[in-house]
């Protein structure tokens, strides 16, 4: 299964146990104290779910559907920030998300369904220099096709990290560049009403 426990008893929180295989055994096999988690096949205790988490793509970005969005819980001793290092909403909010990525959509609030941005960004990447792997966010203020590449100081295509059409919202796309070698690279956006590049720095 997902996770394996022998003489040991550790907590997990905000955490998702999905889909994951094995030839017997549940997905937590053995003693655990599991609590506000999304466990396939279920888990008894506080604010667990038992719910498709919906992922958007296979960085484990949480698609604006998912059941995972609000449920879980920012307790006394929790990260400050998600796996990329962006900050978690604070203990009043109370969304706090299930999972290792913190979406940019909420739930829980009146007349509100998502948290949309107001205008067109490019972030910059993070880490920065990076090796091998980074990750770039960036926002959408309206539905566009987006072009998303990376291009050296020769100003020659290396790669194409997003090539299609968008709803409006914040996105994060991981690039690895393990092929090739250490210098400058600039990434690029484009869409039908902004067009921004920033420089990278990968450092092997």
């Amino acid at each position: 299964g997902g996770i394996y426990t022998f003489n040991s008893n550790p907590v997990v929180i905000n955490t998702i146990v999905w889909g994951n295989e094995a030839g017997s055994g549940s997905q937590i096999s053995g003693t655990a104290n599991v609590s506000f988690s999304d466990i396939e096949g279920g888990r008894s205790g506080e604010g667990n779910i038992d719910a498709d988490p919906l992922f958007a793509d296979t960085l484990f970005n949480l698609s604006e559907n998912s059941p995972c969005i609000g449920s879980g819980t920012n307790t006394e001793g929790m990260p400050a920030t998600d796996y990329w290092g962006y900050p978690r909403p604070n203990p009043v909010d109370d969304l706090v998300d299930i999972g290792a990525i913190e979406s940019p959509f909420v739930t829980g609030l009146e007349g509100i369904n998502q948290q949309l941005p107001e205008e067109f960004v490019l972030n910059q990447n993070y880490p920065n220099p990076f090796n091998p792997v980074t990750v770039i966010s960036y926002q959408l203020a309206v539905s566009s096709y987006v072009d998303l590449s990376i291009y050296n100081l020769l100003g020659q295509k290396m790669a194409t990290l997003v090539s299609k059409k968008q709803q409006a919202g914040s996105y994060q796309v991981q690039w690895d560049a393990s092929g090739l070698a250490s210098g400058i690279y600039y990434y690029r956006i484009e869409t039908g009403d902004f067009s921004e590049a920033k420089k990278m720095v990968l450092v092997k």
